[in-house]
């Protein structure tokens, strides 16, 4: 199964449920940092990739909060 696969399972459960999916994503990250603190961490290239995709993708929304 992919990742995808597996998100859009997630969208459609019931709330309660996707909060206890998220609770064990969260669980999951902070042993992730605990085990491997650089695991966290994006370099400058893939920082600036993710504002760039963030700004295109949600081009209106930004318009809109900088108003």
């Amino acid at each position: 199964m992919s990742a995808n696969e597996v998100i859009e399972q997630i969208r459609q459960l019931p709330t309660e449920d996707r909060l206890k999916v998220f609770a064990f994503v969260h669980q999951v990250e902070a042993q992730i940092k605990k085990t491997q603190p650089e695991a966290g961490r994006a370099d400058d290239v893939k920082f600036q990739q993710a504002v760039d995709w963030v700004f295109t993708e949600h081009r209106e929304l930004m318009r809109r909060l900088s108003q």
